[in-house]
């Protein structure tokens, strides 16, 4: 492990002690989520705690991105984290439980969940610079749009996880903005749902 990301991983560490919350970084590509399905990192209000695979080879841009959530939590209100957390319930339900079908409600949920992962990514990247990380800027920007633009893909197909991935196709990277300034989370351009879509 680099020396940055050894400073990184202790500063995040520390950080998140200090608000009662810990830092589990598996050996595997996965984690459990403890609602029966497996990524490769989550940040957890209830549990205090965030939960990152090590094992998968882009684990650092996954606690960068899990990390910045807890840097959310930290800058909302009460009321506001509330209410992306019972959006965040309804696309969880509708995508991994089944419940309900696609409705006014839910792709408002959507649209809600897909701001808040903008707003992530963003503080993300500010996060990245800060700590001086390994992190290749443009291609992370490039799967931070690609992981917004996927959740269109999600909500329509009602499907949750690529068969395989797109994030090491050179294809879809350049389809990619390497900004924030397309706000991918507002629309999804045809031709990019369309190539996603293939991957599911």
């Amino acid at each position: 492990m680099k020396t940055n990301t050894k400073q990184f991983v202790t500063y995040v560490r520390n950080h998140l002690a200090e608000y009662g919350f810990t830092l589990y970084l598996g050996r595997g590509k996965r984690v459990n989520s403890g609602e029966n399905w497996r990524c490769e990192g989550f940040f957890d209000i209830d549990t205090k705690c965030i939960k990152v695979g090590k094992g998968g080879v882009q684990w650092l841009e996954t606690l960068v991105h899990e990390y910045a959530h807890f840097l959310q939590w930290l800058d909302s209100s009460d009321s506001l984290v509330e209410r992306e957390d019972r959006a965040a319930r309804l696309v969880q339900d509708y995508l991994h439980a089944g419940k309900g079908e696609l409705n006014p409600a839910i792709v408002k949920a959507f649209h809600s969940v897909m701001l808040f992962e903008r707003d992530t990514e963003m503080r993300a990247v500010k996060c990245i610079q800060k700590h001086k990380l390994d992190i290749e800027m443009s291609k992370y920007i490039k799967r931070a749009n690609m992981y917004i633009y996927s959740h269109y893909v999600n909500m329509f197909l009602r499907k949750w996880n690529f068969k395989k991935s797109p994030y090491r196709s050179s294809k879809v990277m350049s389809e990619m903005p390497d900004t924030f300034r397309a706000k991918a989370h507002k629309s999804c351009p045809r031709k990019i749902f369309e190539l996603l879509e293939s991957y599911f």
